[in-house]
C-alpha cells in the first residue's frame, strides 16, 4: 500500500512539473518540454544519452541551431552533479519554413529533441543523481513567443537498463546527420562569385552518387547568409552571402546535406576564394591586435620559402619537393616489377598469415600425392588470386570512372564488406576446428582438410581478400602509380600483384621435391589443423574490432548473434550423410538458409538497424596524458595553418583494418625514444584515420602517389611544400632521424 502511494505521488509530481514547465498562450499549452534519458538508472562510468524533448502545438514551430533569417535557436544550460561530463548538443535534421515577410527559417514542428551524451564518473555515492537543464527557445506561428523552463530528472544509481523513453530518444538519434566521413557526397571545388565588393554567391561543387535534396547551412563567421536564396543547382550548392566589412571571413562553411540516402554533415574549407576580399578588409578596418595575437604574429614565419599564398585544400596543388622519396619517375617495367615483389612480400604480412597457415596444411596433405594433381591445385589457387584481383581492378576502374576517390583496401571501409568477410573467416575456422564438414548436394569433398580444385580456388580468393588491407614495401609505389593511370594499366599492375601473391604456392606445387621437409600425414595433423582454426578466430577478432570502430560496440554484439545462427546452420549442413535422399538434403539446406536469413534480419535489421547506425566512438581524439603523444584530428586546412604559423607536423595515415599500421604505432610511434623526441622538438602529431572514407585523406595520399596505408609524412615548420616521407616499415631510429631533419617547431603547438 505504501509503495502504491509513493508511486501515485510521483506521478502527480511529474504531472505538476509538466504543467509548470509548459508554455501557455491564450489558455493553451503550445510547448511542453521534458528532460528524458535512455536509461532507467545511472551506472558509474557508463555513458548514456539525455534529451530535451519538446511537444509542440500543431501550426507552431521552434528553431534549429541556425534559425535562418529570423528566430532564435534552442539553448540548453546543464547543471550536473560533480564529476559528470556532458557532450555538445546533437541536432536532428531540421525543416525549412517560409515565415511572414518571405524570411526563411530552419526548425521543427509537432515535436523536437536536442540530444547530448552524459558520462558519469567511475564511482558514485548515494542512492540517486539529479540532472538539471535550463532550456530557452522561441516558438512562432503568426506571432513569436519566447519560452523558458528549468527541467529536472532524478535517476537512481544502479545497473543501466533501457528506460521507457529509450525508443523515443533512438528515433531522434537516427535523425541526427551522419558524419561527413560516411557521406556519399564530397565537395570538389569551392568558388566565390562576387556580385559587388561585398555581396556574391558561394558555390560548392559536389561529386558523388546520391541525389541531393536540400542543404541547411550553419552560420559563417564574417558573413550574413541570405537563407532564402540557398538552393541546389545540378551538382552544386549556391549560397548567397554578404560579407562583413569589419570581420574577416571564417575558414570554412558547414551544414547538413539532405540526400536520398539520408542526412550527412558537410564541411568545406573556404580557402583562397576570399583572400582578396580579406586583404581589403584588413587594410581598411583592422583593429589593434590583442597581446596574444601580436605575439603569435611575431612568431610567424615572415614568408613561405615557396612564395605561395594558397589556402584551404588548394595548397595540395602546389609543387612539392619531397624528401625521402625518389624524385625520378619509374618506367612501366619497373612498376610491374615492384608490384610483383610487393605481392610476394604480402605473403608474410599479418593480414595473409591466417590463410598462409591453411595453405601450409594443404601442402601437408599434398605430400606424396600425384604430382599432376598437386600442380593443378597450385594453378587453381593462383586462379583464385588472379580472378579476385581482376575483379577488384574492375571495381576500381568503375568507381574512378564515376568520379570516386578510392585507395588500396577501400572495401574494408564498408561495414557490409567487413561483416561478409567476417562470416567467411568464421565458417573456415569452424571447419578447421572440426565443428562440421561440408557435404552439399553436388560437392562431397572436404574443402579445407583435403582440398580439391574448388577448395584451392576459394583459398586463393580468401588470401586475396585478407591481403588488401595490408600494404608492403614496393607495393605502395606500384599501387599509387596504378590508381592514377588508365584502366588497362590498373589491370596490368593488379595482375602483377596477383602473380607475386600466388607465386610461392605455384612454385612449390610445381616442384614437389621441395616439400620433403613436410612430415608424413599423421595424428599431429589434427592438432595442427585445430591450431590453424584458432589463428583464423584471431583474424575474426581483428575484423570485429574494425566493425566496432565503424558502427560501435553494439555492432560487434549483434554480429556475434548472427554468427551464432551461421554456426548452427553450418553444423546442420555438416551432419548430412551421403546416403540421405536428395529431398532430405535439400530440406536441411533450406532450413539452414532460413536460419541465416532470419538471424540476419533479427540481428542487423531489427535490433542493430545498421542501415542507419552511426559510430558510437567520438570522431575527436581523446587528450593524451603527459607521457603519451597527443594526436589531433586530420584537416587539410588545419595542417596548412599549423605549418604556416611555424609548427612541425607529423602525420600518421592509418586505419583500424590495417595490421601494419597497428604494429608501427605500438612498436615504433609509442616507443619512449620517439615520444621523447617529439616532445623535445615540440612536434604536432596528427592522425589521418582512414578507417571510414575520408575524401581529404584520400586527396593527400594521392598527392604523394599513394593509394593505401600505412603512410607517414613530416611537414617542417614553415615549409609547406618540402615534406619528408617515411617508408611503410618503421624503426624508432628512422623516425627520430626524420624528425631531426625536419627540425623543431618555431612556435608552441596549440
Amino acid at each position: 500500500m505504501k509503495g502504491r502511494l509513493i508511486f501515485g505521488l510521483s506521478l502527480m509530481l511529474a504531472a505538476l512539473a509538466l504543467v509548470a514547465s509548459a508554455q501557455m498562450h491564450q489558455g493553451r499549452r503550445i510547448v511542453t518540454p521534458r528532460l528524458v534519458a535512455d536509461v532507467a538508472a545511472v551506472q558509474p562510468g557508463r555513458a548514456f544519452t539525455v534529451g530535451v524533448y519538446f511537444q509542440i502545438e500543431p501550426g507552431w514551430h521552434i528553431y534549429w541551431e541556425n534559425s535562418g533569417d529570423a528566430g532564435l535557436p534552442i539553448r540548453v544550460t546543464w547543471t550536473l552533479p560533480e564529476g559528470f561530463r556532458v557532450s555538445p548538443l546533437r541536432w536532428p535534421t531540421p525543416r525549412r519554413y517560409t515565415e511572414s515577410g518571405g524570411m526563411t527559417a530552419f526548425g521543427y514542428q509537432d515535436e523536437a529533441m536536442v540530444l547530448a551524451t552524459v558520462t558519469p564518473p567511475a564511482s558514485l555515492s548515494g542512492g540517486s543523481v539529479v540532472l538539471e537543464a535550463a532550456a530557452n527557445w522561441l516558438v512562432c506561428k503568426e506571432v513569436c513567443l519566447p519560452g523558458a523552463a528549468k527541467l529536472q530528472l532524478t535517476l537512481p544509481i544502479g545497473r543501466a537498463e533501457s528506460s521507457p523513453e529509450a525508443e523515443l530518444i533512438a528515433r531522434f538519434e537516427r535523425a541526427v546527420p551522419q558524419p561527413m566521413s560516411r557521406s556519399p557526397i564530397r565537395v570538389v571545388k569551392v568558388e566565390w562569385m562576387p556580385q559587388d565588393a561585398r555581396r556574391g554567391t558561394l558555390r560548392l561543387e559536389l561529386a558523388g552518387r546520391a541525389a541531393i535534396q536540400e542543404f541547411f547551412p550553419r552560420r559563417v563567421k564574417g558573413a550574413t547568409i541570405q537563407h532564402g536564396g540557398v538552393k541546389i543547382s545540378g551538382r552544386s550548392i549556391l549560397i548567397p552571402m554578404e560579407l562583413d566589412a569589419r570581420e574577416t571571413i571564417g575558414d570554412a562553411v558547414s551544414g547538413v546535406l539532405l540526400t536520398e540516402r539520408g542526412a550527412y554533415e558537410l564541411r568545406a574549407a573556404l580557402g583562397p576564394a576570399f583572400a582578396p576580399v580579406a586583404s581589403e578588409s584588413i587594410g581598411s578596418a583592422k583593429p589593434a591586435p590583442a597581446e596574444s595575437e601580436a605575439r603569435e604574429e611575431r612568431d610567424m614565419p615572415e614568408a613561405m620559402p615557396d612564395g605561395s599564398a594558397v589556402g584551404g585544400t588548394n595548397w595540395l596543388s602546389l609543387p612539392f619537393r619531397v624528401r625521402g622519396q625518389e624524385e625520378r619517375s619509374h618506367s612501366l617495367a619497373m612498376i610491374l616489377l615492384l608490384a610483383l615483389v610487393g605481392g610476394l612480400i604480402l605473403n608474410v604480412t599479418p593480414c595473409v598469415l591466417p590463410v598462409l597457415s591453411i595453405k601450409v596444411l594443404g601442402f601437408v596433405h599434398q605430400a606424396g600425392e600425384d604430382p599432376r594433381r598437386v600442380r593443378l591445385m597450385g594453378v587453381s589457387f593462383a586462379a583464385g588470386v588472379l580472378l579476385s584481383l581482376w575483379a577488384l581492378a574492375l571495381v576500381v576502374i568503375a568507381l574512378r570512372a564515376a568520379g570516386e576517390q578510392i585507395g588500396w583496401g577501400f572495401q574494408f571501409q564498408s561495414p557490409t564488406f567487413v561483416v561478409v568477410i567476417s562470416t567467411v573467416v568464421f565458417v573456415f575456422a569452424l571447419n578447421l576446428l572440426g565443428v562440421f564438414e561440408f557435404r552439399s548436394p553436388s560437392v562431397r569433398s572436404r574443402w579445407l582438410e583435403k582440398p580439391g580444385l574448388v577448395g584451392a580456388f576459394f583459398n586463393g580468393v580468401l588470401a586475396t581478400t585478407l591481403a588488401t588491407p595490408c600494404t608492403a614495401p614496393f607495393l605502395g609505389t606500384a599501387v599509387g602509380f596504378a590508381f592514377a593511370q588508365p584502366g588497362r594499366l590498373i589491370w596490368l599492375v593488379f595482375t602483377a600483384i596477383a602473380v607475386g601473391l600466388a607465386l610461392p604456392y605455384v612454385v612449390l606445387s610445381w616442384h614437389p621435391q621441395w616439400l620433403r621437409f613436410v612430415p608424413r600425414p599423421g595424428v599431429w595433423m589434427v592438432r595442427f589443423k585445430q591450431a590453424m582454426g584458432f589463428l583464423l578466430l584471431g583474424a575474426l577478432l581483428w575484423l570485429l574490432d574494425v566493425l566496432g570502430n565503424q558502427l560501435g560496440v553494439e555492432a560487434v554484439i549483434w554480429t556475434g548473434v548472427f554468427l551464432l545462427f551461421v554456426a548452427i546452420a553450418a553444423w546442420m549442413i555438416g551432419q548430412l550423410e551421403p546416403h540421405l535422399s536428395p529431398r532430405r538434403r535439400w530440406g536441411t539446406w533450406g532450413i539452414a538458409a532460413a536460419l541465416i536469413i532470419g538471424g540476419y534480419l533479427w540481428a542487423f535489421e531489427k535490433e542493430l538497424q545498421w542501415r542507419e547506425a552511426r559510430a558510437l566512438a567520438s570522431e575527436t581524439l581523446a587528450t593524451a596524458s603527459a607521457d603519451e603523444i597527443e594526436w589531433k584530428p586530420f584537416s587539410l586546412a588545419d595542417i596548412e595553418r599549423r605549418v604556416r604559423r611555424g609548427e612541425t607536423v607529423f602525420i600518421d595515415f592509418t586505419a583500424d583494418w590495417c595490421w601494419n599500421c597497428k604494429v608501427n604505432e605500438r612498436v615504433v610511434l609509442q616507443s619512449e625514444a620517439v615520444r621523447r623526441k617529439m616532445r623535445e622538438l615540440r612536434v604536432t602529431a596528427i592522425r589521418a584515420d582512414w578507417t571510414n572514407r575520408n575524401p581529404e585523406i584520400t586527396q593527400m595520399l594521392n598527392k604523394f602517389g599513394r593509394s593505401g596505408v600505412p603512410f607517414y609524412v613530416i611537414f617542417p615548420a614553415g615549409r609547406l611544400t618540402e615534406p619528408i616521407t617515411l617508408p611503410e616499415l618503421l624503426t624508432p631510429g628512422l623516425v627520430i632521424r626524420a624528425l631531426e631533419e625536419a627540425g623543431p617547431s618555431r612556435v608552441a603547438g596549440e
